[in-house]
C-alpha cells in the first residue's frame, strides 16, 4: 500500500471520528437540541409571516382603491368611535341605495350611447340584454357565486369601483359568437340556385365561456344542463384554455399569494336557451358593456 494511499485513509478516519464526537457532544447538550427545534419550527412561521399574512394584511380586497375605515373619528380623541346598532342598520340602508344610485346612473349613461349592452343584478337574480335603455331578454340566474371580495371590500372602495360600466376585454367560449352553417360548394350559380333554403339546425353544443372585463372583473357563464357525451372533448379543450390563464402553481402561490392582476369573479348558472343568446347578442370586445348591481 502507498504512503498517499495511508495519508488519505488517516484522514478519513480523522473525519469520521470529528463527525462522532459532534454527535455525542449535540446529544449531551440540550441547549443545542432545544435551539435547532426552535430554529426548524420558527423559519416557517417566519416564510409565513413574511410572505402569505404580510402581503394579504396589505392587499386591496378592490383593485384600485384604498381602504377606508368605517366610523366615526374624533378629532379630539383620535380613536375610532364604534357605531351603535341602530347607526348600522342606517349605514347599510344608505349603502344599498347609493349602489342603486350607481347602478341606474350606469343605466342612463350607457341609454345614451348607441351599444348593447348587459345588466346583471345579483339581488334580483336576473341579467337583461338592453338597447339603448330598452330591454330586450331579461333571464333568470338558476345560481351564482360571487368572489368574497366583493362581500368583505370596504363600500367606499366597492361604490368607486362600480361607478362606471364595465368594458370587455377578451372571452373564451365553448360556441362561436356567431352560429356556422357547412355546406357543400356548388360548382357555378346555375346550382347554387338550385340548392334548397335549410335553416340552421338547433345547437346542441354544451354552453360556457368566461369574459375578462376591466378593472379586474371576470363572469363565468354556464349552462344548467348536463353536457352530452359528445361534448366532453370541448369542455376540456375549454378548461385547459382557461386553466392556462387563470390556474397558479403552488410555488407561485407561496411566493406571491396575493398579486394586483387577481380577478375578482362571479360565476352564473342559466338555461341552455338564455346562456347562448346573451353570448351570441353581445358586442365584440372592446365595444360591450357590462353593468352590475351587487
Amino acid at each position: 500500500m502507498s504512503t498517499e494511499t495511508l495519508k488519505n485513509n488517516k484522514m478519513d478516519n480523522k473525519d469520521q471520528i470529528w463527525i462522532l464526537r459532534f454527535f455525542f457532544w449535540f446529544a449531551k447538550n440540550r441547549k443545542m437540541q432545544i435551539l435547532l427545534l426552535l430554529l426548524i419550527f420558527i423559519f416557517p412561521i417566519l416564510v409565513l409571516i413574511n410572505n402569505v399574512l404580510i402581503p394579504v394584511a396589505n392587499f386591496d380586497l378592490i383593485p384600485g382603491q384604498s381602504e377606508i375605515v368605517l366610523g366615526v373619528e374624533d378629532s379630539t380623541k383620535k380613536e375610532s368611535i364604534k357605531p351603535t346598532k341602530e347607526q348600522v342598520a342606517l349605514l347599510k340602508e344608505i349603502f344599498e341605495k347609493e349602489k342603486t344610485l350607481a347602478f341606474q346612473q350606469n343605466r342612463l349613461l350607457l341609454s345614451r350611447q348607441d351599444s348593447i349592452y348587459l345588466l346583471v343584478n345579483i339581488p334580483d337574480s336576473s341579467i337583461t340584454l338592453e338597447i339603448k335603455g330598452l330591454a330586450a331578454r331579461t333571464c333568470k340566474i338558476q345560481a351564482f357565486e360571487i368572489s368574497k371580495r366583493l362581500q368583505y371590500g370596504q363600500h367606499e372602495a366597492l361604490l368607486n369601483w362600480l361607478s362606471q360600466p364595465f368594458s370587455l376585454e377578451k372571452e373564451l367560449s365553448t360556441i362561436p359568437k356567431t352560429p356556422i352553417l357547412v355546406v357543400e360548394a356548388p360548382k357555378d350559380t346555375a346550382e347554387a340556385a338550385k340548392l334548397p333554403r335549410k335553416p340552421i339546425e338547433p345547437e346542441k353544443t354544451f354552453v360556457q365561456y368566461t369574459l375578462w372585463f376591466s378593472r379586474n372583473l371576470v363572469i363565468e357563464v354556464e349552462q344548467t344542463e348536463l353536457p352530452n357525451e359528445s361534448d366532453f372533448e370541448l369542455i376540456r379543450q375549454y378548461k385547459h384554455q382557461h386553466d392556462s390563464i387563470f390556474k397558479r402553481g403552488l410555488i407561485k402561490k407561496i411566493a406571491e399569494p396575493m398579486f394586483d392582476d387577481q380577478p375578482i369573479l362571479i360565476k352564473i348558472k342559466l338555461n341552455e336557451a338564455d346562456a347562448r343568446a346573451i353570448f351570441r347578442a353581445m358586442p365584440h370586445s372592446n365595444y360591450a358593456k357590462f353593468v352590475l348591481k351587487l
